[in-house]
């Protein structure tokens, strides 16, 4: 509730209202100007609701010495008397005059409520209505860890979301949503303020990391405005195909290790009386950068054994990507 107080600071002889019929100009009798108050009351205010439109504003005023109420003026639109010398009183302020008054942290301004009495004092009363921080140009970009094109499964890297927007969005809030499985970082309830010095772009950052393997989508908003959704690659380990063979002797398996991530390197346990290369890299030397041979997207690994076995040897090949997921396969020679 915002009340002011008129006081009178001369004093002179003015005119009064007596009348009954608020909608006349009621008689006119002498009264002296003694210094007394103008009580103004804004009704229905909520600072916390974006005003998009015109707004209607109701409200109240008394006079302590009923004395007549001139007119009431609302961010300088002349409000209309609904009770007898404007104990009731409404005003429609256009958005464009609201838009034109200062504006306040958090996109709220202060509208003032100004009354004339019939001896020429006013009173002032200011009410808060939140017009929102206009928000142009609203961009998300998204950034992958250490360069790579996309993120692991695994939780433990995130990729990193900076959303900008115009200068004059600093301090506007930015609301993101994801796909399922998602999870936002350095947001409160997944949002994020706009922060800027007015002349340069406004910008924030968020991040994102995932245990559901897929694509993921986040979009961003703030007050009418969206920007592009980005998508976002989730990786699960790599997979060996097969996971695992048994071999005679002499017989080689080519074994693929296939991801949507990258596979980084493989590495095999050395053992007797079997190989395990990749473009001519001996995987039981220690890991390696296994390579794709046929142009099919994934790596090959050839596993070979040795053309006289004296009894059975088995390997491990393990590949992993950038992010340390990792999958292994086992395989077996036997006589």
């Amino acid at each position: 509730m915002y009340v002011a107080k008129l006081t009178a600071r001369s004093i002179a002889l003015s005119l009064v209202v007596a009348a009954c019929d608020f909608d006349e100009e009621p008689p006119d009798v002498e009264v002296e100007c003694r210094g007394d108050d103008i009580e103004i009351e804004v009704l229905e205010q909520n600072p916390e609701r974006i005003v998009r439109s015109d707004l209607l504003v109701r409200g109240t005023a008394e006079h302590s010495a009923d004395l007549t109420i001139r007119n009431i003026m609302v961010a300088g639109v002349a409000a209309t008397r609904d009770a007898f010398n404007f104990r009731s009183w409404t005003a429609t302020v256009p958005l464009a005059v609201l838009r034109s008054l200062p504006p306040g942290e958090g996109g709220l301004v202060s509208v003032p409520v100004v009354a004339t009495d019939a001896c020429e004092e006013e009173a002032r009363a200011d009410f808060l209505v939140n017009l929102g921080i206009p928000v142009e140009n609203l961009a998300l970009v998204r950034t992958y860890p250490d360069g790579e094109g996309y993120i692991p499964a695994n939780g433990k890297f995130h990729a990193t979301l900076v959303i900008t927007a115009a200068p004059a969005a600093a301090g506007a809030r930015v609301t993101f949503q994801t796909s399922e499985g998602g999870s936002l970082g350095a947001t409160v309830a997944n949002q994020v303020v706009l922060a800027g010095d007015g002349t340069a772009n406004a910008v924030a950052t968020a991040t994102f990391t995932s245990t559901r393997p897929g694509r993921a989508w986040v979009t961003a908003t703030a007050g009418d405005a969206s920007a592009a959704p980005v998508e976002i690659l989730v990786a699960d380990r790599p997979s060996l195909f097969p996971s695992s063979s048994a071999l005679r002797p002499s017989q080689a398996i080519r074994v693929t290790a296939d991801t949507e991530g990258r596979v980084e390197s493989c590495q095999a346990t050395p053992a007797q009386g079997i190989t395990v290369t990749s473009a001519g890299h001996d995987l039981m030397a220690g890991a390696a950068a296994a390579e794709d041979e046929d142009g099919d997207g994934r790596v090959d690994i050839e596993v070979k054994a040795a053309d006289t076995l004296t009894g059975p040897v088995s390997v491990t090949v393990a590949c992993r990507d950038p992010f340390g997921q990792t999958a292994s396969g086992t395989y077996t020679a036997a006589p």
